[in-house]
């Protein structure tokens, strides 16, 4: 009995100058965009870490608003969560914000399956025209937030760019150890 080998008669495909070229500009568009989300992610941290010992004033609710996430597939309903819109006066000046937190952005909630399941949570935590307590930069007033401090949503650029640096640099090197084997010079100006 004879086996043919047809792994033998397959010929490997190479990487060409443009193609290296190509992926090379592509993984350290990677590694930028990592370093970027990286120092964000700092700065983020510091200025959310900062929002603890912001002042604090009394605001006020001005709405709050039910919105839907799209689920990520056709059979995903999705989901609810609500935001909350308020106003708050700092140096006789009224200011309108809904940032709930940094991390969080303007969502104040959970998610929810049902619309009226976060209409009703909502209303009930947060009641239209009620006293509320606002953290304010007083370096910059219009900067608040209603849950000052960290929480997870604001470690997600640094980890970001924790994944982006070394994934980008790993496959740089891989790709141009491929390309050096192959005989031919890494280099941007064939």
């Amino acid at each position: 009995m004879t086996v043919n080998n047809t792994d033998a008669n397959v010929q490997q495909s190479k990487i060409t100058p443009g193609q290296y070229r190509i992926i090379a500009g592509f993984l350290i568009f990677i590694i930028l965009a990592g370093c970027a989300l990286f120092t964000f992610g700092v700065f983020f941290i510091i200025e959310a870490s900062a929002s603890g010992n912001w002042p604090s004033v009394q605001g006020e609710v001005e709405g709050v608003y039910v919105r839907h996430t799209r689920g990520s597939s056709r059979t995903s309903q999705g989901s609810y969560h609500y935001e909350v819109t308020y106003s708050y006066l700092v140096n006789d000046i009224i200011y309108t914000n809904d940032r709930y937190s940094l991390g969080s952005g303007s969502t104040a909630s959970s998610r929810y399956s049902t619309e009226d399941e976060a209409r009703s949570d909502a209303r009930e935590a947060y009641p239209s025209g009620s006293e509320i307590t606002v953290y304010y930069d007083p370096a910059d007033p219009f900067s608040s937030v209603l849950d000052p401090g960290l929480n997870w949503g604001t470690f997600v650029p640094l980890l970001m760019g924790l994944v982006f640096i070394p994934t980008g640099i790993v496959f740089l090197v891989v790709v141009r150890r491929s390309y050096k084997n192959q005989g031919l010079t890494a280099s941007f100006e064939d």
